[in-house]
């Protein structure tokens, strides 16, 4: 039976990764204004425009979101060689695809949308409120993909990977796969019916929210793992 990878450096690196990613996703959530994504435009470009810590929050986001993606890479890694290893590796396909969804959305999401909203709220010009409009309709779309691909088809096929395997505890692999598909869910229906609070508001963060403990509970097994160089844990 192949062995588990004895690349330590590799796997503290990703397991070090996925704890800091998965904070740093949490605090940036905390710092993102409550309620945007389940509100009218009018609304929206008044909270973004008056929420100072709006950048901060976009620029930590995209750095969570690269950190976990690093995370997953190493865990795909790990599982090199494994009755997972082909899930994995499906997955780590779809988490870079979705990051680099994320990382176009945090340059249009981060200072162009805090710029359009200035502008709309305090120069009130229809052509200003026009623009908002259409950069707020283009990142609701990439963020509404970027859920679907990265959350709920990424992180769901890695879950698949952990939990057909033994390298880490198959449980593990189920909360992924449990929080995957309630982003998958949230992902589907915000490009269908657009803003809504209980995809946004409520589904989203639910399904969101148990993937961060996932990561940081991955991570700690990585961590773990890295000390056994050879043997599953």
């Amino acid at each position: 039976m192949p062995s588990v990878t004895t690349d330590t450096v590799l796997l503290r690196a990703g397991g070090i990764a996925a704890l800091l990613g998965a904070l740093l996703a949490i605090g940036a959530n905390v710092l993102h204004p409550a309620g945007l994504g389940t509100v009218g435009p009018g609304q929206s470009a008044r909270l973004i425009a008056d929420h100072a810590p709006w950048v901060g929050s976009s620029v930590g986001a995209l750095v969570a979101v690269l950190l976990l993606t690093g995370a997953l890479v190493a865990l795909t890694r790990s599982l090199e060689g494994r009755a997972g290893a082909p899930w994995a590796r499906l997955g780590q396909a779809a988490a870079l695809i979705g990051a680099a969804v994320f990382c176009v959305l945090a340059g249009s999401n981060g200072l162009a949308m805090k710029l359009a909203a200035q502008d709309a709220v305090h120069g009130g010009t229809d052509p200003a409120w026009a623009v908002f409009r259409t950069l707020d309709a283009v990142n609701f779309s990439l963020l509404s993909v970027a859920i679907l691909v990265y959350f709920g088809v990424g992180f769901g096929l890695v879950g698949v990977a952990v939990a057909r395997d033994t390298v880490y505890p198959r449980w593990l692999g189920w909360v992924a796969i449990v929080g995957a598909l309630i982003c998958f869910v949230a992902g589907v229906e915000s490009l269908y019916r657009g803003p809504n609070w209980v995809l946004m508001g409520l589904v989203f963060p639910i399904g969101s929210g148990l993937l961060m403990l996932w990561m940081l509970a991955i991570g700690l097994a990585m961590l773990q793992l890295a000390r056994l160089p050879g043997r599953a844990i």
